[in-house]
């Protein structure tokens, strides 16, 4: 399966871009702070893209993410460490026959 992404439509400027109004810059992540992010390989990431689970943008042949978009990814995607918790609270022993 090919990967879902997008073209920049401000290509040779660079991957930040200026938002006046808010007073800030919105940053597209490079694919290693993507990873760095969500704790997991640069593979990982290539195949969380691949497999169409989260969005990402080409920019020249490199794919840059917004951190909404790897937030949206975990909420969907991810177990919460509480959730995880919990459950080896409950039964950390469980035998299986």
């Amino acid at each position: 399966m090919k990967a879902k992404t997008f073209q920049f439509s401000n290509k040779g400027q660079g991957s930040n871009l200026e938002s006046p109004e808010l007073g800030m810059v919105n940053r597209y992540l490079t694919a290693k702070e993507a990873a760095q992010y969500l704790n997991v390989s640069r593979r990982t990431i290539q195949r969380i893209v691949d497999a169409g689970k989260c969005k990402a943008y080409q920019d020249g042949r490199l794919l840059r993410f917004k951190r909404e978009d790897l937030d949206q990814y975990m909420e969907v995607y991810c177990v919460p460490a509480y959730a995880m918790e919990n459950k080896l609270k409950s039964n950390p022993f469980k035998l299986v026959s």
